[in-house]
């Protein structure tokens, strides 16, 4: 009955999530049509689903529906086609061209900012190929319990990308729904493609209880799929908040430049705007005095080639230093020069001028002064820069790991590189303008700086978060054949008691017939002989069977530890060194996998122990139970301790059993009521009689109590009735505890009410037997 429910709510679930699929499609193939931009883009800062991609929603769709309603050759061919679709625009992606799938139904109009318009992002590509691949792997009838193992593995990968970019959507990381600046993939793309393979996984489920498959081999898939995808969530976004990083101290360095190279540039400027006033003033100044303070500025300004008093007809009078190239008349060739010269003299105001060619062919650049007296034009005070020496001064050793470049007009003047001839994904530019000269400033960080500044962190988030989510879907796929085990033992049970009733059964039938046919009696004992050796051989195999069973147990737990304690230390050691050191949601990430490997580890420990309660168990003796409370006791004196509680005892007798599996019963009953109290002492009190049959004993606390429909529940495996946050613990120690009151012979059972504490009632026979077939 419960398998049937299964495979309809599979069934239902698959047909839903069909019907959704298609029906989105619809809407947005409706919204291009009517040009309604609320249907296509859901909102303005969102990007459209395209029109391929809307109409391969309804191909997937129908494909789902079609499995449902029983037409897999409908299914089949809508998955081709869907399949093609996602092929040929990763094709175009790949190989950059353009085979005219984007407008061949609907012609979008032309936009220069998109190269191609109308066509599907390369993620939404892949995961349209993937959802055509995994519907015709369903269409499949003669294979169809083997094709729905493809079936859910390519949904749970359909779904995984769509859950990572509707968290990329949620987190803001941009990376995670579009790939390599291409088109992006838009959210409600990322919602019906969740949709699209959360319908594969359904359709693979109802084909496996469909054949009687109650634990599918591919369980573990979507659970290592969704770990997978967490991880590479981790690992992106680690990694854009690198890129980040780097994109804001770029650009603080430009700044630093930018202003560096302006204040060198105001300073000589205003320097020789000094020298002309004082020229002005005083009507002229001797040539002996104008060339030694000239020569002062000179020494002591950034990059002077020279300085240079140029008469009202243009020609050059005094040069410092007297040996320069610029002594001649060569500037006055060049039309930049010329153009700054005259515009300087009819304005009246000081100005740089463009790039000139200075004297042996280097670049450079003037600032010209025009000197008036009584009203009068009288000439020019230039300060004639070499470009070279003048950045190169300026900024050596500044921001050694950037790379630098200054462009005049879309030329470049000057670079500072290692050799790239690109700026790289870093760049940006800035603008320089003091007193006309204007450049333009581009900075990226060098190849070398970009690696000093990148981390393993991420690739540590992406190893980590992969080996827990593949130790996860071990663990599921022991677990699924644990069941398979268990199910084999169940049903050899079952037919050994099918078995036991047809032997009682055919014996008295043919001892009633005994007085009258004693030849029959001789055929009768043959059978009942033969129905014990049978009987005797179903035995063997169902002991054989629980052995398999506990030595699979046991080692599933044991082989576990070593990949978990290496998971466990490596993320140890992640929050050691980088606790602190990344953003609040890395160190968050890191405490859900520390956390979440120790708590594994206890629950291992724990599995352990319960299936050790028969295989390790010691030959019943003599044991002082007073003995057993003070060893309990002793383990759990740190928690004792710490929360301050209260025991007490009374004299308990000695008994017949195992004293190291009792204490383990005390120690848990006694750590239960330590630890599930809330805002009071915790206080327990143990005591122990004598009854007609054999022991009684108390473990009394005052804690918060236990519901009465849940007083059976709590000594199953795993049975929490609280959260871990909360109340930490697996839920295994009750459980525990009743397999070793069971292989005493015994019984344990709970009397308590909500806010009134718990008493837990243990009764034990005075001489109890080695009761395996209990434990």
């Amino acid at each position: 009955m419960t398998e049937r429910l299964v495979r309809l709510d599979a069934a239902g679930a698959a047909t839903i999530l069909g019907v959704t699929s298609a029906m989105l499609g619809i809407v947005v193939l409706v919204g291009w049509y009517t040009d309604n931009e609320l249907l296509t883009r859901v909102d303005s800062a969102f990007v459209p689903m395209q029109y391929n991609t809307a109409l391969g929603f309804v191909l997937c769709g129908t494909g789902l529906l079609a499995w449902r309603i029983g037409c897999p050759g409908i299914a089949a061919t809508v998955g081709v086609v869907a399949a093609v679709i996602g092929l040929l625009t990763l094709a175009e992606h790949v190989f950059g061209v353009n085979i005219g799938l984007d407008q061949l139904l609907l012609k979008h109009p032309h936009d220069p900012n998109i190269p191609n318009p109308g066509r599907m992002g390369p993620n939404t590509a892949l995961c349209l190929l993937l959802s055509g691949c995994a519907i015709v792997a369903g269409s499949s009838r003669r294979l169809a319990r083997h094709a729905s193992v493809a079936t859910a593995a390519l949904g749970a990968m359909v779904a995984g990308l769509g859950v990572v970019a509707l968290l990329g959507y949620l987190l803001n990381v941009e990376t995670a729904y579009g790939w390599g600046g291409l088109t992006q993939m838009a959210v409600h793309t990322a919602t019906g493609f969740v949709f699209v393979g959360a319908g594969c996984l359904a359709h693979a489920l109802t084909v496996a209880n469909t054949h009687d498959e109650t634990s599918p081999v591919w369980y573990s898939i979507p659970v290592a799929v969704v770990g997978i995808t967490i991880s590479v969530f981790a690992w992106q976004e680690l990694a854009s908040v690198e890129a980040a990083n780097v994109d804001r101290e770029t650009a603080v360095t430009q700044l630093r430049l930018r202003d560096a190279v302006t204040y060198a540039l105001t300073t000589d400027a205003q320097a020789l705007d000094r020298m002309a006033s004082r020229w002005q003033e005083r009507g002229g100044t001797p040539r002996q005095e104008w060339e030694a303070d000239a020569l002062a500025y000179y020494q002591s300004g950034f990059g002077y080639r020279a300085l240079q008093w140029v008469d009202e007809y243009f020609r050059v009078r005094w040069t410092v230093p007297a040996e320069s190239n610029e002594a001649g008349e060569d500037l006055l060739l060049d039309r930049h020069y010329c153009a700054s010269a005259y515009a300087a003299r009819n304005s009246g105001d000081a100005a740089f001028s463009r790039t000139v060619r200075l004297a042996g062919g280097a670049a450079g650049f003037c600032y010209q002064v025009p000197v008036s007296i009584r009203g009068e034009f009288s000439g020019l005070i230039v300060g004639v820069f070499d470009i070279e020496r003048f950045l190169g001064g300026l900024l050596e050793g500044f921001e050694p790991g950037y790379e630098l470049a200054f462009y005049e007009g879309g030329e470049e003047i000057y670079r500072r590189s290692n050799g790239a001839t690109t700026s790289g994904a870093y760049s940006s530019t800035l603008d320089i303008s003091v007193f006309g000269l204007d450049w333009q400033l581009s900075a990226w960080p060098s190849a070398r700086f970009i690696r000093e500044r990148k981390t393993v962190r991420p690739l540590i988030a992406l190893v980590a978060g992969m080996a827990v989510s593949m130790l996860l879907a071990f663990a599921v796929h022991s677990a699924r054949l644990s069941r398979l085990r268990l199910r084999e033992a169940e049903e050899a049970s079952k037919r050994l008691l099918e078995l036991n009733e047809t032997l009682e059964e055919r014996v008295q039938n043919r001892t009633r017939a005994l007085d009258s046919q004693r030849l029959a009696a001789t055929n009768l004992a043959r059978e009942a002989e033969e129905a014990g050796e049978e009987m005797a051989r179903l035995l063997e195999k169902l002991e054989q069977s629980n052995e398999e069973l506990e030595q699979f147990a046991y080692v599933a737990s044991h082989d576990l530890q070593e990949p978990l304690r290496m998971v466990a230390s490596y993320t140890n050691l992640i929050a050691r060194r980088y606790e602190g050191k990344l953003d609040k949601k890395a160190d968050k990430y890191i405490h859900y996998a520390t956390d979440g490997a120790k708590r594994m580890q206890v629950l291992i420990n724990d599995l352990l122990l319960l299936s050790r309660v028969r295989t390790k168990a010691k030959p019943f003796s003599e044991v002082d139970m007073n003995g057993v409370v003070k060893t309990a006791l002793s383990n759990l004196r740190v928690a004792v301790r710490e929360s301050g509680a209260e025991v007490t005892t009374d004299r308990l007798p000695t008994i017949v059993g195992d004293d190291t599996q009792l204490v383990s019963v005390f120690q848990n009953l006694i750590a239960n009521g330590i630890k599930f109290v809330e805002g009071r002492k915790p206080k327990v009190h143990i005591s122990g009689t004598r009854t007609d049959n054999g022991w009684r004993f108390s473990v009394e606390d005052n804690g918060i109590g236990i519901d009465a429909k849940d007083r059976q529940r709590i000594f199953k495996v795993s049975q929490r009735l609280h959260d871990h946050n909360r109340y930490p613990g697996t839920g295994i120690g009750l459980a525990i505890v009743k397999k070793i009151i069971d292989r005493h012979g015994g019984g344990v059972h709970v009397e308590s009410e909500l806010g009134s504490g718990s008493t837990f009632r243990i009764e034990l026979p005075l001489k109890p037997e080695e009761l395996y077939d209990r434990c």
